[in-house]
């Protein structure tokens, strides 16, 4: 079947006028509507923006997740132009049904036109598939995978077992013990598809826990979208903060749910994830440039494995929408494939996309950009063009033909990058503040050293800084440093240190798992359980940080059969060196976390850790090397999901497991909770101030409009605040320290002592 020109434009045309007609009628059966908004408003302007670039190269994936890229663009930059446009003519609510929908077919009907004039023919053809049942069970069985996440989850959230999760994670280890047993002979189109399916269904058995929105700063990111969304326009006087100026979690969402008419949950949970998903695939056709099939499709798999991954990303929303666009950036940096213009064009969209949609992974960006400039300038220095050619002498060969340099990015577009970066945080949103405070926290750090160890407890798995303050050193420095803050908002008198003396308050270690009948036979032959997943735990993250040092080191002095861009080298050692400074600057491991940067920068960095196994091996020969190193990743991928020690048990609980553990504890939403929040936000005496623990305090912030201080420990408590208890079943609350979140014994005795009891509904009580 072919479709020419004019066939095609008029199923534009088509698509557009029923999607508007289901839109102004409220029609959504079997969610017709969303699909065809989703077609419209998402599909077709990626492929209007392939066709106005003439993008035709590549493969239907590249070209799949280029189309998606920019689908994401048209729906953040045109939402942020009906916000904009629409204020400005005075439009009270501009970000509601009828005027996004007339500002967003105005802006597709530009986009229509525009790649019509530049596509003077037009010739798509679409080949019929015959039906191969043989060819299609490999492809059908990743399918599963979704699949059994979501019922998993679903299971958890009633109270059920994790064995369909504990399935879902055998399946996904096996099928990828199968990919590697056959690489051979695996289909080219079987690696990222398996990548998708996989990554959708590990985000998904994290996203989809609870009924409600859960997560860490997912809470927040809640927050500042329903202000945007009940307003019907978005503004920086709603909330001056950073997260409200996020364009991926206030306009984005708020754009999904009026044209694609998704509840608003569902495109935190479920959308979000599905266009995060296309990450992971973007990894793997970025590093096929400079290494095979299957040592892409493990360089994939590994980033997938990282724990933040796993667990924290679908609460992170803003930073996966800028993810997306940030390995995009890297694709179109390292891939040559397109036309210079071409790729300026679309380096510069999604550069704009990652300003707006999340800040620290702006600042990243830039930070590595900038290194391929600097060591251009330093390449062509006398001393650095000697040192190179004696560097390649010595090795024996030419260096052009190992490291050949193409560079690609200049002057020119990274100071247009941070020319919107300044315009965008200093100017429009006002955000770039914070920046500066961190910087002069961090600088001050370098010259005046804290006796404090600030650091988060992330930089305790490094090899090379790895040491950590007492529990009880945390503690204490913790609240010195609460009141001072407390003393310096004067809320109201707090009580005498000779009321509270005897209500110590002392860091708790996690509760454990009961151990199975694996974790009991270990156990009886004196095989220490808990130590050995520890142990396990240890053991991967020595072995991430091992193998980027060999994989680099590796890439730099071995033979290798592909030769590499030198701009990749430099990417891998900028990603080295910002690792570096995260651990050993304290304010900055605390303000962002090391192992979300390290999920960032793994987008390069995978590949090397791929690398030192292979290189490792290579004495064992071509196939067995790639069969042991993906043995490796499995058994990687299998300790950091939780499946060997919810095999044994004697470990920690994971929330995708578990309706218990650190994050259960901390971040899962109940019913009860939401009850609670309203409750106080109606009741409540006007200003006055809220105190509870670290859950308490995210779950009255993003459902009651509460802002409470996340400080009740007796010597924090005001006594004429509302003390605010999420659950007082447990022995122990939650509190954040340096950005980690740790047990504390529970202070209610001391709370019940001292005020009235006011609220309680079974699980949430509130005294004053």
């Amino acid at each position: 079947m072919r479709i020419d020109k004019s066939l095609f434009f008029k199923i534009i045309g088509v698509n557009l006028l029923i999607a508007n007609a289901f839109l102004l009628i409220g029609f959504n059966f079997l969610l017709i509507s969303t699909l065809f908004s989703a077609i419209t408003f998402f599909v077709i302007p990626g492929i209007l923006g392939l066709m106005c670039l003439k993008i035709r190269g590549g493969t239907l994936w590249e070209l799949g997740f280029l189309a998606a890229g920019l689908g994401i663009a048209f729906l953040e930059f045109g939402g942020l132009a009906v916000n904009e446009i629409g204020l400005f003519l005075k439009i009270a609510k501009p970000l509601s049904t009828f005027p996004l929908l007339a500002g967003f077919d105005l802006i597709l009907l530009s986009l229509v036109a525009l790649s019509w004039t530049r596509n003077q023919t037009l010739r798509i053809r679409i080949r019929r598939i015959k039906p191969n049942l043989k060819r299609s069970i490999p492809y059908l069985f990743p399918l599963l995978f979704p699949v059994l996440s979501t019922i998993g989850a679903f299971s958890l959230n009633n109270g059920g077992s994790n064995f369909w999760v504990m399935v879902l994670l055998f399946l996904i280890a096996a099928f990828v013990i199968r990919l590697v047993a056959l690489y051979k002979y695996i289909p080219e189109n079987l690696y990222p598809y398996t990548i998708y399916m996989t990554a959708l269904a590990l985000l998904f058995s994290t996203s989809l826990r609870s009924w409600f929105i859960t997560g860490h700063d997912i809470q927040r990111e809640y927050y500042v979208f329903k202000l945007t969304n009940i307003h019907n326009f978005w503004s920086m006087d709603f909330y001056k903060d950073a997260y409200n100026a996020c364009m991926s979690i206030t306009i984005l969402p708020t754009v999904i749910v009026r044209l694609f008419q998704i509840r608003d949950i569902y495109v935190f949970k479920i959308v979000f994830q599905l266009l995060f998903a296309i990450c992971p695939v973007i990894v793997f056709f970025t590093l096929l440039k400079y290494t095979s099939r299957i040592q892409a499709f493990l360089s994939s798999f590994l980033f997938m494995s990282f724990p933040t991954f796993l667990n924290d990303m679908p609460m992170l929303t803003r930073q996966e929408i800028a993810f997306i666009f940030f390995g995009l950036t890297i694709y179109i940096l390292l891939i040559s494939k397109l036309r210079l213009r071409v790729r300026n064009v679309l380096f510069i969209i999604f550069g704009a996309s990652i300003i707006i949609s999340h800040y620290s992974t702006n600042y990243v960006a830039i930070a590595m950009f900038a290194s391929l400039l600097i060591f251009e300038a330093i390449r062509h220095m006398g001393f650095a063009e000697k040192y190179i050619s004696n560097f390649a002498a010595k090795k024996g060969e030419i260096w052009d033909s190992k490291f050949y340099n193409s560079p690609y990015l200049n002057f020119y577009l990274l100071g247009l990058l941070l020319i919107l970066t300044f315009f965008w945080n200093a100017q429009v949103t006002k955000t770039a503040g914070n920046v500066g405070s961190v910087t002069a926290k961090i600088i001050q750090g370098i010259f005046i050293p804290s006796k404090d160890d600030n650091r988060s407890q992330d930089v305790s798995y490094s090899l090379f800084f790895g040491s950590k303050l007492s529990p009880d050193q945390i503690l204490s420095n913790y609240i010195k440093q609460g009141i001072k803050t407390e003393d310096s908002r004067n809320d109201g008198p707090r009580f005498d240190v000779t009321q509270y003396s005897k209500y110590k308050s002392y860091m708790l270690d996690a509760a454990t798992m009961p151990l199975t009948f694996f974790g009991n036979t270990l156990t009886k032959v004196k095989i220490p359980v808990f130590k050995l997943n520890s142990l396990s735990r240890s053991l991967a993250a020595a072995f991430l940080q091992l193998g980027v040092f060999i994989g680099v080191a590796g890439i730099l002095i071995l033979k290798i059969k592909k030769s590499y861009d030198a701009q990749y080298i430099v990417l891998c050692l900028t990603a080295i060196s910002l690792l570096v400074a995260s651990i050993i600057l304290p304010e900055l491991s605390a303000e962002y976390g090391l192992l979300r940067l390290f999920q960032q920068l793994l987008f390069v960095l995978s590949l090397p850790i791929v690398s030192s196994l292979i290189m490792i091996f290579s004495f064992l020969g071509n196939s067995k090397k790639v069969y042991i190193t993906g043995f490796v990743f499995i058994l990687f991928f299998l300790t950091l999901s939780g499946f060997f020690s919810h095999l044994t048990g004697g470990f920690y609980p994971q929330m995708t497991l578990d309706n218990a553990g650190l994050y259960y504890d901390a971040y899962y939403v109940k019913r009860d909770d939401l009850v609670s929040a309203d409750w106080l936000s109606r009741n409540k005496i006007k200003n006055a101030p809220v105190q509870s623990d670290l859950s308490g305090s995210i779950k009255l912030f993003t459902y009651g409009d509460i802002a409470a201080t996340n400080n009740y420990l007796p010597p924090f408590l005001l006594k004429n605040s509302y003390a605010y208890v999420d659950d007082d079943t447990k022995s122990y609350i939650n509190v954040s320290i340096n950005g980690d979140t740790v047990y504390l014994n529970s202070p209610e005795k001391f709370i019940a002592s001292e005020k009235n009891l006011i609220y309680n509904n079974g699980s949430t009580k509130i005294y004053k």
